[in-house]
């Protein structure tokens, strides 16, 4: 079973990739957006993706860092690529049309002026092998270990006649704005904050560059699998996730 897994982190200012190799994609078998998973408030989490939050949170302790909220806004772009990146059959942290991950964290409502990060995996069905994935990559572990992420948005998709049937994207921010839905829970009480003034996204994201990190600010960079995840061996899950097989 192949198995891949990309990332990018950015920061407020500096340019600079994490060391890394990009990731042939595969082909792209559609040329128009899942414009379905566009509302943020059609967003909740459900259990494989509250299953991550756990992993990541207990994880981000073990090593002395604070918790991960799940933002509503920030969930809902997640999903969005993870839906779009199953239906249409292509793994890329550029979303259809050329829509960067970053521009689709503000089209969700996440428009804020601080740190962002987006990691992807494909081929495991489950919260624990994919946040296995990422914590053997040292590029992505340490996008989950970042002391400049508070939120997180997780989101997962399978479609079975795509490449990796499953597909994970995890968006994080340093802003902590309305927390998630909970699958058959009543939605949070909203909380007042004050936000920080929106910035304007940059839109361009082209595919993952491999060069070594400088510093704690990163923007966007690829890590190729360890060579037994990049590799086929066994058979992918064939059962859909719980509760759902694809949010639309």
């Amino acid at each position: 079973m192949r198995k891949y897994l990309m990332l990018v982190a950015v920061a407020l200012v500096t340019l600079a990739g994490t060391a890394g190799t990009a990731v042939a994609a595969p082909a792209r078998t559609g040329d128009q957006p899942v414009s379905a998973a566009a509302a943020a408030g059609s967003y909740c989490a459900e259990p494989e993706e509250v299953a991550f939050l756990n992993l990541i949170n207990q994880y981000r302790a073990q090593n002395g860092l604070g918790t991960l909220r799940m933002s509503q806004a920030v969930g809902s772009a997640a999903e969005h690529h993870s839906v779009e990146m199953a239906t249409y059959n292509y793994f890329s942290h550029t979303l259809l049309n050329g829509v960067s991950w970053s521009q689709n964290m503000t089209d969700h409502g996440y428009g804020y002026n601080t740190y962002r990060g987006e990691n992807i995996a494909a081929g495991n069905a489950g919260a624990y092998d994919t946040f296995t994935q990422w914590k053997n990559s040292p590029g992505h572990n340490a996008n989950m270990l970042s002391g400049n992420f508070n939120t997180i948005g997780i989101g997962r998709a399978y479609v079975g006649t795509s490449t990796y049937k499953y597909y994970w994207t995890t968006n994080f921010g340093g802003y902590v704005d309305a927390a998630a839905a909970i699958c058959g829970q009543a939605a949070p009480a909203p909380q007042p904050t004050t936000a920080p003034a929106p910035i304007a996204t940059k839109a361009s994201a082209s595919a993952p560059i491999a060069t070594a990190a400088t510093g704690s600010r990163t923007v966007r960079g690829g890590v190729a699998p360890a060579p037994t995840k990049a590799t086929s061996g066994g058979s992918l899950p064939t059962a859909t996730p719980s509760g759902r097989t694809i949010r639309r």
